[in-house]
């Protein structure tokens, strides 16, 4: 009637824009409701297709997931802050107070003790006392992880670490250390190991201060509980696709008739599989499921398939042993994953006399303790080798701790490649690798306190033979290779803030034009690599 058509909308019309970034809003919803009802991808992927919505691809998932953790992550964890703050106190301490802190009382997972010693400028006279609270709730954690181990420890064996058993454990730790408080550490150390067997019932070698039981020798032998090699694997499984169904018993459903419910289900799921689903949906909407739960089904199936070929090949091929890894997201300055707490000066004294002796009986030679080198050409450079047998003789000895508590000896762990830093030639001859870190440390030792030879010794333990490797100097790599780097790190890295005195006035390092260059290129080279995958 009147020539004119308008368009009425219960909301703002969107443009293409705005139902992309919707699209996205969806997707990003989907990952947080997961996330904050303690859901993951598996779940989602899941319901969405029973419910014949098409699931988020798992890249998109997890990808949106680092999104979310970044939104709220400063740049550095509270550990590494706490670190910078009292590293500050330290630096400022002669300038404010006219003095030095000579002792630092933490816990046994901090990393502040490392960095005080690496930023501080006398940090090598600070000696860290560890913090007794900290240390037994250290103790006891460590326990509780064994005990929720169920990957590396066997179910009869987390069994003995009972909640009381753990108490016990922690309290006769406790009063070790409070009964040594200020004495001798060489009593400390044999309480601290009898409270094991103490706790399960041996108390031959109890003391009276610690223990009211001393001389009973309770049974504490539980070997013949796993003679017959039984095991409850079907009722574990059972129960654990039971607590996958009532949300790891967080909830109580028996009030509300769920707990019968979702039973029937991790039944149906025990004997049937991924694939349950079909013949429950058909019998009871009377049609098939739909395409996308078809599809999810069938993914799933072909999934539990290739997991049990994967299981079946690992237990018919010899296993292979790796190290644990650390996750890359996990708080680096704090927990369990920090560097291990250093060996007492006189452990190290004990176990390098003990390496000294070993080394004597295998080669003949006698071994002295070295200082430091100082090169005479170049005055900034120094080495300090382990030891000198002469002064064309010169060892390097590395300690590999990880494979000494497996149990390998240098052989076994090079063919397991457990060990980086050996190889077999050619000949099939274990020696050190030529494009290692270590192998250019012992030219560089060689170089400067002018020696022809330098034996390079693994060390794996007591009960394994140590292996030496003869290496000669090589001029051609230090002349080429190493010098000029050295030259050019000290030049330009070092003197520049040693002149202008940033360490002793607790400023940070600066670094000249070349470095930042070659950082900002590394950095923007990850974010293209990252761009090309979302992509």
């Amino acid at each position: 009637m009147c020539d004119c058509e308008e368009h009425l909308a219960t909301e703002k019309p969107q443009t293409s824009e705005e139902k992309s970034n919707n699209h996205s809003t969806i997707n990003t919803a989907a990952v947080w409701g997961t996330l904050s009802t303690g859901g993951s991808y598996t779940h989602l992927t899941e319901l969405l297709s029973v419910m014949n919505v098409p699931p988020l691809g798992g890249t998109v998932f997890f990808e949106i997931q680092r999104e979310l953790d970044d939104a709220y992550e400063i740049n550095s964890s509270s550990a590494f802050m706490e670190a910078d703050i009292v590293i500050g106190g330290f630096n400022s301490s002669i300038a404010m107070h006219g003095l030095r802190y000579k002792k630092f009382i933490a816990d046994g997972d901090s990393t502040v003790y490392s960095r005080i010693k690496q930023h501080v400028s006398y940090g090598h006279e600070v000696q860290k006392i560890e913090c007794v609270n900290h240390c037994i709730k250290n103790y006891s954690k460590h326990f509780y992880r064994i005990k929720k181990d169920t990957k590396s420890v066997a179910l009869e064996t987390r069994k003995l670490l009972t909640n009381q058993r753990i108490k016990d454990l922690t309290r006769n730790a406790q009063k070790a250390i409070y009964a040594n408080a200020h004495g001798d550490i060489s009593q400390l150390k044999p309480d601290l190991q009898n409270s094991v067997p103490c706790s399960f019932g041996n108390h031959s070698k109890c003391r009276t201060y610690l223990c009211n039981h001393v001389g009973d020798t309770a049974s504490d032998n539980m070997s013949q509980l796993l003679i017959d090699n039984e095991t409850n694997n079907r009722a574990e499984l059972f129960m654990s696709l039971l607590a996958r169904f009532n949300m790891g018993k967080r909830l109580n459903l028996i009030q509300r008739d769920g707990f019968q419910m979702r039973s029937y289900l991790s039944a149906l799921r025990y004997n049937v599989g991924q694939s349950w689903h079909h013949k429950s949906w058909k019998q009871y909407f009377k049609k098939s499921p739909s395409k996308i739960l078809k599809t999810y089904m069938t993914q799933q199936e072909e999934k539990h398939r290739k997991r049990r070929n994967t299981i079946r090949v690992k237990h018919s091929a010899v296993k292979r042993l790796k190290f644990d890894t650390t996750n890359k997201e996990n708080n680096r300055d704090y927990g369990l994953n920090i560097s291990e707490v250093f060996m007492t000066t006189d452990e190290i004294k004990d176990e390098t006399n003990k390496l000294l002796e070993h080394l004597k009986e295998k080669t003949g030679k006698t071994v002295e303790r070295a200082g430091l080198y100082i090169d005479v050409d170049h005055g900034f450079l120094g080495a300090s080798p382990d030891g000198v047998i002469n002064k064309n003789e010169i060892i390097e000895v590395k300690c590999l701790y990880k494979v000494a508590q497996l149990g390998l000896s240098v052989q076994q762990a090079v063919e397991r490649k457990c060990i980086t830093c050996l190889e077999k030639d050619l000949q099939n001859k274990i020696r050190l690798r030529r494009n290692h870190d270590y192998f250019f440390q012992i030219q560089g030792h060689l170089a400067i306190t002018g020696a022809e030879i330098r034996y390079f010794i693994v060390y794996t333990g007591d009960k394994n033979d140590i292996f030496i490797e003869e290496i000669k100097a090589d001029k051609d790599i230090w002349n080429t290779i190493m010098l000029p780097k050295l030259i050019d790190f000290y030049v330009n890295c070092i003197a520049p803030n040693i002149i202008e005195n940033r360490p002793g006035r607790g400023l940070q390092w600066k670094d000249p034009p070349s470095i930042i260059e070659a950082q900002n290129a590394l950095r923007t080279k990850k974010e293209q690599t990252k761009q090309k995958r979302q992509e």
